[in-house]
Parts: structure tokens; C-alpha cells; sequence
């Protein structure tokens, strides 16, 4: 039985793809995992609160300055057609940082101001320079999936990872001021390293067409048209806290909440992830085979709670202590907001592990009602602080409870659209 399962993973193929593709993910998620207990005693909160509003920016404008033509990189039949995407893509990014620079050297100051982080007063036009970078990393990886080239795909995640720890770690000890944004800054300019010898660009640049690239810019519209705005609300209710924090209180507490969020947010994440495309070919299935999903839906939230629900208990009852223990005294009030955080993280993860029944059942709308909701709220809770003048422990404490009323609420709409699906098959026979 072994030497069958070595036999088929040495053969090319999905499984091997995937597995490739798995462990590059989870290497890259590890990194900066392992390297936080380094770089919590090397730098102060505030430079994480820094770091924070910096990086927001940049995978803001890394993940949407190609206006999301990256995800048509893989459709073309020609290799040809897929070139000029590619070029279309890195293009746009390019048009869009370039102008993003020039509006940020205008705003800099007053935004500098309105943050309470003097550093943004040069800083911002650059983070337009380093979401260029980031931006051509996520594009140039479609281009490499495109060409199954999955090794190369995994390797850019680590080498961009690992060099931005490496680099953070060797400023903080060389005393450098600003080290931890620099070494992120360059790490993604470093991420784009391997890309360079694994690219083809003579051939791509001898495929470009002027005609072509408006003609592929017509065809994929959808992709700025649908998935941009839907990526925009997405961003924009994950960075919204980074932005909005140091307007309400300052940036140490934004460092405070910056490491209490990406601590016990990150090591769940992939595992939720792992799940959920597993959950989502397996439902597929089950959905032709049977006529609906509710059986195998029903015994996975069982298993995923069985498996959940003591660790987020755990991560309630011990987060304080870890984080004291783990990150240095000084960090205790991140391991409190930890704790409070842990109800949303719990709810969130649930909801995000089965999010994939929408698409199942075809019932995207309810993904975007969501986010909205989602966004709504944290800009209300966000107005309530500011004019109410609440503490910090006030506005996350509130925040994490209407957090996981509307991540609660989200999942047992799955759960009634699952059941609803059950009874219209059941009515039409097509329940096997």
C-alpha cells in the first residue's frame, strides 16, 4: 500500500501538483510565524503599527492594481494570447502604481497627520513602488501555474517569506530605524528574484500585439468589471482596521492589536483553507451523485467543530500567558486583545470553511451581501468609537461581538440554504 501511494505521488499529476503547492504555502505561513518571537524583542509596537498601515497598502494595491486581468492569465487555448494578458496585467499594475505614486507625494502629509505616523510623510509614495513588485509576484505566479511549473510557484512564496524575516531580523539587530518596513519592502522586491531567470520575457515581449492586447482586455472585462469590485470590498474589510486604528487611539496599541490579529489568525487560516477546497471538489461530487449536499455538509461542520472548538477554548483561556511568554512581557496586552478577538476568529473560520457552499449552490450574491455587512459594521463600531470616545478594550470588545453575530448568522444561512436545497430536490425526486 505505501509503495503504491509513493508510486502515484512521484508520478505528475494533480495530487503531486497540489501537494507542491500545499507545502510552499504552508513553509511561507510558518516564516514569519517563527520569526515574530525574534522581532517582537528586536522592534517596538509602534513599528509594528507602522509596519501594519505600510503593508495594508501594499497588498491593497498588490492584490488589485492589475485590476484582477492576472486571474485570465490561465484561460487563453494560445500560449501566444496568455503572453499579452500577462503583459496586459503587468501593464495595468504599472499604470495604476505609477499614478497611485504621484497622487500619494500630494496626500503624504496630511495622511502622515491623520495616522499620527510621521514616517508616511515619504513613506506612502513608495508603498505605490513596492505594491508594483507585489503586484507583478502574484502575476507572474499565474503565469507559472499556467505552465505547471508549480515547484517554481512554491519557491517564490518561501523566497519571498523567508528573505522579508531575514532581512527584518538582520535591520532590527544592525539598529537600522525603520528596519521592519524596509525588510518587508524589500522582501517583496526580493520575491520576485527567481521569477526573473524562470520567465521568458524575450518570447513574451516578441508576442505582443497592440491589437491583441485591447482585444484581450475586451474579452476578460468581466474580470475588472465583477471580480475587481467584489476583491475591493474584500480588502477593504480586512485592511479597514489597519487604516482606521491609529485615527481612534495610536500606534502602539495598532502594533498591540497588528500582532494579536496575525498571530491567531495565520496558523487557522490554512488549515480552513485546506478544508475548504477539499470540501468544495467533495460537495461538487455529491451534489451530482445525490442531488444535494446536506448529508456530507452535516457531517463535516460536525468534525470541524469536534477538532475547532477546544483549540479556540484553549486559545481564550491561554492567550494572555503565551503571548507574554512567547513575545516578551511587554507584549501582554496583545495576548488580552487576542482573547478578546478569539469569539470572531472562531466564528470566522467556521464560516469561511463552508463560504464555498455559495458557490455550490450558486448563490454568490450572498458572499458580496456579506462583506457589505461586514464592511457596514466595522465602519459604524469605527464612528461609534471616535464620536463616543471609547477605549481601546471598549471598541474590541464590541467589535469581536457583532463580528461573530454577523459570521454566526452567515453560517446558519448556509445551513439554511443546504436545507432549502434538500426539500426542493427531495419535492422534485432527484434525491438519490
Amino acid at each position: 500500500m505505501v509503495k503504491k501511494i509513493i508510486t502515484k505521488l512521484k508520478k505528475p499529476g494533480f495530487l503531486q501538483d497540489t501537494l507542491i503547492l500545499m507545502s510552499g504555502t504552508t513553509i511561507a505561513q510558518l516564516i514569519p510565524i517563527l520569526a515574530s518571537p525574534i522581532l517582537s524583542r528586536i522592534f517596538k509596537a509602534e513599528e509594528f503599527g507602522l509596519l501594519s498601515i505600510v503593508s495594508s497598502i501594499v497588498f491593497f494595491l498588490g492584490a488589485l492594481s492589475a485590476l484582477k486581468y492576472e486571474l485570465a492569465i490561465v484561460l487563453p487555448h494560445k500560449d501566444s494570447d496568455a503572453d499579452n494578458v500577462y503583459a496586459l496585467s503587468v501593464l495595468t499594475s504599472l499604470g495604476v502604481n505609477l499614478s497611485l505614486f504621484l497622487i500619494f507625494i500630494f496626500i503624504a502629509r496630511p495622511t502622515a497627520r491623520l495616522l499620527k505616523a510621521n514616517a508616511l510623510s515619504w513613506m506612502l509614495p513608495w508603498t505605490a513602488v513596492i505594491g508594483f513588485f507585489l503586484a507583478l509576484f502574484n502575476i507572474t505566479n499565474y503565469y507559472l501555474l499556467r505552465h505547471k511549473k508549480f515547484s517554481n510557484v512554491a519557491a517564490n512564496k518561501i523566497t519571498r517569506t523567508l528573505s522579508t524575516a531575514l532581512l527584518q531580523i538582520g535591520l532590527g539587530l544592525a539598529r537600522i530605524k525603520y528596519g521592519l518596513v524596509y525588510g518587508f519592502s524589500l522582501g517583496q522586491i526580493g520575491g520576485n528574484t527567481i521569477n526573473f531567470f524562470k520567465i521568458k520575457y524575450k518570447k513574451i515581449i516578441r508576442n505582443l500585439s497592440r491589437l491583441k492586447l485591447i482585444a484581450l482586455s475586451r474579452r476578460y472585462k468581466n474580470f475588472p468589471r465583477v471580480s475587481f469590485p467584489a476583491n475591493v470590498l474584500y480588502r477593504l474589510s480586512v485592511e479597514t482596521y489597519n487604516i482606521i486604528l491609529p485615527i481612534l487611539y495610536d500606534m502602539k496599541i495598532l502594533g498591540y492589536y497588528y500582532l494579536a490579529y496575525r498571530m491567531t489568525i495565520a496558523p487557522i487560516t490554512f488549515i480552513g483553507q485546506a478544508i475548504s477546497d477539499a470540501y468544495l471538489k467533495r460537495a461538487s461530487d455529491e451534489l451530482k451523485q445525490k442531488g444535494h449536499v446536506k448529508d456530507l455538509f452535516k457531517k463535516l461542520v460536525y468534525k470541524v467543530l469536534a477538532v475547532s472548538l477546544p483549540i479556540y477554548i484553549l486559545m481564550f483561556l491561554l492567550a494572555v500567558p503565551i503571548f507574554s511568554f512567547v513575545f516578551g512581557r511587554s507584549w501582554t496586552e496583545s495576548g488580552l486583545y487576542a482573547k478578546i478577538l478569539t469569539p470572531w476568529l472562531f466564528f470566522r473560520f467556521i464560516y469561511f470553511t463552508f463560504a464555498q457552499t455559495y458557490t455550490i449552490l450558486e448563490k454568490l450574491n450572498y458572499t458580496f451581501i456579506i462583506q457589505s455587512v461586514n464592511l457596514a459594521f466595522s465602519v459604524a463600531v469605527f464612528a461609534l468609537a471616535y464620536f463616543l470616545h471609547w477605549p481601546m478594550l471598549t471598541w474590541i470588545t464590541v467589535f469581536s461581538a457583532g463580528m461573530s453575530v454577523i459570521y454566526l448568522g452567515a453560517f446558519l444561512a448556509i445551513v439554511v440554504l443546504v436545507n432549502r436545497q434538500y426539500k426542493q430536490a427531495l419535492a422534485k425526486g432527484i434525491v438519490h
